[in-house]
């Protein structure tokens, strides 16, 4: 059968199929969505199982489509073990706590070390003496105390001072007299109960041992005990103090006092706490929007007869025409063809 011929068939059938008097139709269908909302821990998400069919007030649905969407996640918290190290002065105490974490006490060792308090102070000495040989042979170190420091010194020089010293010295007389409260020296009357018998002779004295004003003086002069008797007549000491004028060589010291040194204690403490951390891991709030559809039956409704006969006349009138058109040129041609 050739295409032209397939096309009318087709055209008369559709016609016949019209006239059979019915054609479908489908009423509007209604909706029904369902959410569900579920949380899960695995990724891609974990789907939940929707029912192929529902009921709902006499009413059967299908299921059509799921979508899922992510409405919230929240991080998963795991267990950390924290420890710390806290240095205090005071013993420790059995637990901290820091940034809202309590932490326990879990070791402690003690630290001890001398710490200075300050860095010293400068200490000058000297030793002064009035024999230059003395003075040379002073020795290289010596202790010396200023203003409450204390230091070891070390010698860094003699000098010769414009000052000088006086050494003291005494020579002792003996008088005699045959009366214990006068005695006679160089032809002057010595009174026995005074206190300074020999006040007022310093030149006479001076000159009497060989001594010059510039180098020597006299001091006090003083009765050394009782008289004596002894075969009617008195004798008596009297001691004369004499200071003789030196020089003095100073030698000169300098150190460093050690400063205050204070031991101090530290506890260095260990402590142990748990905290809460992210894990990078979630926990994921799902919603599961499900739309289902109504279920509508096909009805069929009768075609009116004045319209079925229209289609069938159409559809004949149709076929008519194309059979003009295409087939009888096609007989014509082949009524004149004779065979030999």
């Amino acid at each position: 059968m050739t295409g032209k011929n397939k096309l009318i068939l087709m055209i008369l059938i559709f016609a016949f199929t019209v006239a059979s008097g019915t054609f479908a139709y489908a009423e509007n269908s209604d909706v029904i969505v369902k959410q569900k909302t579920y949380k899960t821990k695995k990724t891609p998400y974990k789907k939940i199982e929707y029912p192929q069919y529902i009921t709902d007030k006499g009413k059967k649905y299908q299921l059509k489509d799921v979508r899922y969407k992510v409405t919230d996640k929240e991080s998963i918290l795991k267990t950390n073990v924290k420890k710390i190290t806290v240095r205090t002065k005071t013993k420790p105490k059995k637990t901290v706590v820091r940034n809202n974490v309590t932490y326990r006490l879990v070791d402690t060792t003690i630290k001890r070390k001398n710490t200075k308090k300050d860095n010293g102070r400068v200490v000058n000495g000297y030793l002064v003496f009035d024999n230059k040989e003395e003075a040379l042979n002073a020795p290289n170190k010596h202790v010396f105390t200023a203003n409450g420091a204390t230091a070891t010194c070390s010698k860094t020089g003699m000098i010769t001072e414009k000052s000088s010293g006086w050494t003291s010295s005494y020579i002792d007389y003996t008088f005699t007299s045959t009366s214990k409260d006068y005695y006679e020296w160089n032809g002057n009357q010595i009174d026995g109960n005074s206190s300074n018998p020999l006040k007022g002779y310093d030149n006479e004295i001076l000159k009497s041992i060989g001594a010059d004003k510039k180098s020597y003086r006299i001091g006090n002069t003083y009765w050394k005990g009782k008289a004596r008797k002894k075969n009617g007549v008195y004798s008596r000491i009297l001691r004369v103090e004499v200071q003789k004028k030196v020089p003095h060589y100073r030698v000169n010291y300098k150190g460093h006092s050690k400063g205050t040194v204070v031991a101090t204690i530290t506890y260095v403490s260990t402590y142990k706490g748990k905290t809460k951390v992210k894990s990078g891991k979630y926990i994921y709030e799902i919603t599961a929007t499900a739309v289902y559809k109504e279920q509508i039956k096909r009805k069929s409704k009768p075609i009116p007869l004045m319209l079925t006969m229209g289609i069938i006349v159409l559809s004949i009138v149709i076929a008519g025409v194309l059979f003009i058109i295409f087939l009888k040129p096609r007989i014509q041609k082949n009524k004149g063809t004779i065979k030999k």
